[in-house]
């Protein structure tokens, strides 16, 4: 027998052993089965996890950014702000706008001095 042959016989050693070994107890089958199957749903259940986890991710990150994009046409709709709004055309509870404040003669606009 040539080196070669002898290794393949003593590789394929335990393989005929675990063979032997279910030849002469075939009860052994199902627990194996057993043992072996937990890991690989295990496995295949945290993946399925991850991605429903991204895709949830995906979808509240595109909500986000749709939402965004609604307040921002919105912002812009008419060309002014709530805040800019004339006195005659806010509620009492809008903050009164810088540029339609009512000054005295003579006062300057800003009340510091650009240099």
């Amino acid at each position: 027998m040539s080196e070669y042959d002898e290794l393949k016989t003593s590789l394929f050693e335990p393989v005929r052993a675990f063979d032997r070994a279910l030849e002469q107890q075939p009860d052994l089958i199902i627990p194996l089965a057993v043992v072996h199957l937990i890991p690989i749903a295990l496995t295949l259940g945290g993946g399925i996890a991850i991605i429903r986890g991204h895709q949830k991710l995906r979808a509240e990150k595109e909500r986000t950014k749709q939402l965004s994009l609604k307040l921002e046409m919105h912002k812009h709709h008419h060309g002014r702000r709530n805040w800019r709004l004339a006195p005659e055309h806010r509620g009492e509870q809008d903050v009164f706008a810088p540029e339609y404040l009512e000054k005295p003669a003579g006062k300057n606009r800003h009340a510091h001095r650009r240099h």
